[in-house]
């Protein structure tokens, strides 16, 4: 589950999804609101939650690979 942050400058989520989505056809996007490109630092129970709502969501029999 690629993320991406409303405000980065760095990797702007736009530029982003036009990369990645395409090559990973299983993905989802999640653009989080507000933080910028250090998410994890700056808002880690908001990415915690979304990564537990990403896993929640996965089916146990398909691989991961």
């Amino acid at each position: 589950m690629p993320g991406w942050r409303e405000h980065d400058r760095v990797d702007p989520p736009a530029v982003l999804a036009q990369r990645l989505l395409p090559v990973l056809p299983t993905a989802t996007m999640a653009v989080l609101g507000g933080p910028g490109h250090l998410s994890p630092l700056e808002v880690p129970g908001r990415i915690a939650a979304r990564l537990d709502r990403f896993v929640a969501g996965l089916d146990e029999r398909e691989p991961l690979v």
